[in-house]
């Protein structure tokens, strides 16, 4: 299973790596177009450039223009690195802001002028494509190290600590990294449609700002709260001499050892729409009474079972 994660995570980023580089080059060098020195240019040759896709249509300014700088003339059609406009009537916009004849100031490279562009700021759009790449990538990290992140050396995959005269399993452990990955991706997820059909797939720079501050304050929240649920072990099985402490629904349960029966392996099977059957397996607690109280659900039948012996173990039974 953990070769298959990591081979899986492997193959999946390498292919969103292609559109990670087509992106993430384009937004690196519009980020240095910022430092490039200005100059007068001559528009030559203003239009729209109209591209038909299957489902749709994009616009896209085309300006090719002459400035001098150092003493030799440079001929250019860069309007901004990264993703061009795609909107329509921005495109226009542009356009008629600079017919051929006019003049207007573009930027160039000063160790190559003949690397320039017209616009040299990063826009809301840059950040948009990032935004549109989060939860691609975010899914390819987490089946990436979630062999190292999940990786768990005690009884059935479960962390169990030496506490005092006792013990305590951590049936309910999330890493906070995995509550962070998890988080970014779902919430990026739902920006992109929140943030792309109220701006028109054309958001401002402030609002990408915005939402990245929201994006990134969440899944910090979330990293946050899953630290702290750790820290406090509210989904914990204690074990204390003569005293067993764990969760049953919503409430803890803390009763005397002696009042547990047995300890079992429970077979849960599961039927999907389609008639096919899974199984998962839960060990639970059987008391005097005969009440039953599940602790945790495995996909294994050998981890719960691991887990199980141990407890059992524990219990001296």
């Amino acid at each position: 299973m953990r070769a298959f994660l990591w081979v899986f995570g492997l193959l999946w980023l390498l292919g969103v790596g292609a559109f990670d580089w087509m992106a993430f080059s384009g937004i690196y060098r519009q980020a240095r177009a910022g430092s490039y020195q200005s100059a007068r240019a001559t528009v030559l040759e203003s239009r729209v450039i109209e591209k038909r896709g299957d489902d749709s249509t994009s616009y896209q300014p085309y300006l090719r223009y002459r400035f001098e700088a150092g003493g030799s003339s440079y001929t250019g059609e860069r309007y901004r690195y990264g993703l061009p406009e795609s909107n329509r009537k921005l495109a226009r916009a542009i356009v008629q802001a600079h017919p051929v004849g006019s003049t207007m100031e573009v930027y160039y490279a000063p160790e190559n002028p003949s690397e320039s562009v017209v616009d040299p700021q990063l826009s809301g759009r840059d950040g948009f494509v990032v935004l549109f790449l989060m939860p691609f990538n975010a899914i390819g990290l987490g089946f990436l190290l979630a062999p190292w992140i999940m990786r768990r050396n005690g009884p059935g995959g479960v962390v169990v600590v030496r506490e005092g005269m006792g013990w305590r399993a951590r049936l309910k452990y999330t890493h906070p990294l995995v509550a962070a990955g998890a988080s970014l991706g779902c919430f990026s997820f739902v920006a992109i449609f929140l943030v792309g059909i109220t701006s028109s797939m054309n958001p401002s720079a402030a609002t990408m700002k915005l939402t990245w501050m929201t994006v990134a304050g969440l899944s910090g929240w979330a990293a946050l709260k899953a630290a702290q649920s750790n820290r406090l072990g509210a989904g914990d099985l204690r074990i204390e001499p003569g005293r067993i402490e764990y969760s049953h629904g919503s409430q803890r349960e803390s009763r005397p050892v002696g009042d547990i029966q047995a300890v079992e392996v429970k077979r849960l099977e599961k039927r999907d729409s389609d008639g096919d059957v899974t199984y998962h397996y839960e060990v639970e607690l059987v008391l005097h009474n005969n009440e039953h109280h599940g602790l945790h659900t495995w996909t294994s039948e050998a981890g719960a079972r691991a887990f199980a012996d141990w407890l059992r173990q524990r219990l001296d039974m």
